[in-house]
């Protein structure tokens, strides 16, 4: 499974009839086949590889906007993304189903537990040093930056911060799978 299918996976589910499931916002859609559901996928897939590019481009690019320009972009782009799903899902059937029915922490331990597979121990280490050197980086940067340096220093704290923190529980579901 690539790094991609597990955002596949977040949006195209089964319930407990067998019928394909695509969250992109409030209530399901229902997919008819799976020819609709191949297709989805595909359009998942591309729309997160060129979102994902277009954020992580902008955040290391040496463009010289200020941090808040940045950080704008990178959230109208998530919200361009999100638009999108919504756009994909426009000509499917919702359904009654209720999203919260299994309880958001369940779906999410498992969404975790794939992507800990999918990744592998050795990825999932690789991630958990890279995301501390750049948090410690950060922290180093912060106390020996002028002022004008700090925001984008303390923001960079805090985004591989979560990064830290997310690869750390993906380490632990590693263990249980």
């Amino acid at each position: 499974m690539g790094y991609l299918d597990q955002f596949v996976a977040m949006h195209l589910r089964k319930d407990e009839s067998g019928r394909t499931l695509f969250f992109a916002a409030k209530k399901p859609r229902i997919v008819p086949d799976e020819p609709t559901a191949a297709h989805l996928s595909r359009q998942i897939k591309l729309a997160y590889g060129v979102l994902l590019t277009l954020v992580i481009g902008g955040a290391i690019s040496q463009l010289p906007y200020a941090w808040y320009i940045q950080l704008a972009a990178a959230i109208g782009i998530g919200l361009l993304g999100n638009l999108y799903l919504i756009f994909l899902g426009r000509n499917l059937e919702r359904t009654s189903f209720p999203v919260n029915k299994d309880g958001f922490g369940a779906a999410a331990r498992e969404d975790a537990k794939r992507q800990a597979a999918a990744l592998g121990k050795r990825w999932i280490l690789f991630y958990i040093i890279t995301s501390l050197l750049f948090v410690v980086t950060g922290l180093a940067g912060i106390l020996l930056s002028s002022d004008g340096e700090k925001a984008t220093l303390i923001l960079a704290v805090v985004f591989f911060g979560f990064c830290l923190a997310h690869s750390i529980v993906l380490w632990r579901f590693n263990r249980m799978v």
